[in-house]
């Protein structure tokens, strides 16, 4: 058995030189793959790919062949992939659009062929677009951030679950943070959108976010982190996260999913999640909500955890800064009682805010 990795950004960084060279070193003398299809699309797609082949042969001395399939409509070129795809042992695939990929891939049923890839020893490594579109159902990402379509799910190519026995959608740029003052995690859909694709998985159907720069790798029966970030599984009320570093059994990370789906629908209770990412997203979560009573405990909770560590102010930082723009867009707005609002949850963790001539401070208690 082989090994698949999703990769949350940075496929072609010196970050994830280490995580290509692992999995390279597992075979004498590999023959490595290029899958092209998801940026096939775009006019520049000689130039992506000639930039890929530079960077495996600069950072890691390892030629890449290119199996080029750019359109649903050329079939001969997809079954040449194919055969491409059957004969090497390190398949990669990374940048473009994940609904264009999932037209093209559905196209020549390329999904058996990548597993059984993998099942007979290789290592399949997909990063942003393409690793959307491997598990039970693909976010259509563009479709909804740059069209503005109401959330919904395509059929993905369900790798995961005949390689690693699991119900899973997968979602890289989990933690992405370019809106600067609008929410654009969650590979840039933002909580919003999230959860409303949440409510449309049936129940256990798992989410695995992998954060940006950062690699995860399902090897047997074992998941290992690697990279900035961490991984974050979804399923029902829980949150389960691995940091870059450590290592789990897949059976251990699915296990709340597992239960409900042996044990009927979840009756675990919504508790306050165990990383302070979890718990500043949770403050987010309940504000947006208007359920000032969690948001107010998430922050609190938050505050306690960052009283603990050697740099307070860079633990509270993330949340306390979205509050304090979404609480300086209310007031341009005029919208007073949502800027109290903010301001009190922000007072009940002891968090003092300032309004001054030249902007908006926030301070820690002594």
């Amino acid at each position: 058995m082989g090994v698949i990795t999703l990769m949350g950004s940075g496929e072609t960084s010196p970050t994830m030189v280490k995580v290509h060279r692992r999995l390279l070193d597992r075979f004498d003398a590999p023959r490595a793959l290029l899958l092209d299809t998801p940026y096939g699309f775009q006019e520049n797609a000689d130039l992506i790919s000639a930039r890929i082949v530079d960077y495996f042969d600069v950072s890691l001395q390892q030629p890449l062949g290119v199996a080029s399939y750019r359109a649903p409509s050329d079939v001969a070129g997809g079954h040449r992939a194919l055969d491409l795809i059957a004969r090497s042992d390190y398949i990669f695939s990374g940048p473009g659009s994940p609904s264009y990929a999932l037209r093209a891939w559905l196209e020549i049923d390329a999904a058996p062929s990548l597993v059984t890839a993998v099942q007979r020893g290789a290592a399949l490594t997909v990063a942003s677009a393409a690793a959307v579109t491997v598990g039970l159902k693909a976010m259509p990402v563009y479709e909804m951030y740059k069209v503005g379509e109401e959330p919904f799910w395509l059929d993905g190519l369900d790798l995961l679950g005949p390689l690693l026995g699991i119900r899973a959608v997968a979602i890289p740029h989990f933690d992405n943070a370019e809106g600067g003052n609008h929410d654009t995690r969650f590979c840039y859909v933002g909580q919003r959108r999230l959860d409303a694709l949440r409510e449309l998985l049936d129940d256990g159907t798992a989410i695995i976010g992998v954060d940006e720069h950062t690699a995860v790798s399902f090897d047997g029966s074992s998941v290992r982190v690697v990279g900035r970030g961490g991984l974050t599984v979804l399923h029902g009320a829980s949150e389960e996260r691995v940091e870059a570093g450590d290592s789990v059994e897949v059976a251990d990370l699915m296990a709340a999913e597992n239960e409900r789906t042996s044990s009927g629908p979840s009756t675990v209770a919504h508790t306050q999640p165990s990383t302070p990412r979890g718990v500043a997203d949770h403050a987010l979560e309940a504000i947006s909500t208007r359920d000032d009573r969690a948001a107010a405990a998430a922050v609190l909770e938050l505050a306690r955890r960052a009283d603990a560590a050697a740099n307070p102010r860079a633990v509270l930082a993330p949340l306390v800064d979205a509050l304090v723009t979404m609480r300086a867009e209310a007031r341009l707005a005029g919208r007073w009682e949502e800027a109290d609002r903010l301001r009190a949850v922000l007072a009940g963790a002891g968090i003092e805010v300032r309004d001054q001539a030249d902007g908006v401070t926030w301070r820690l208690p002594d």
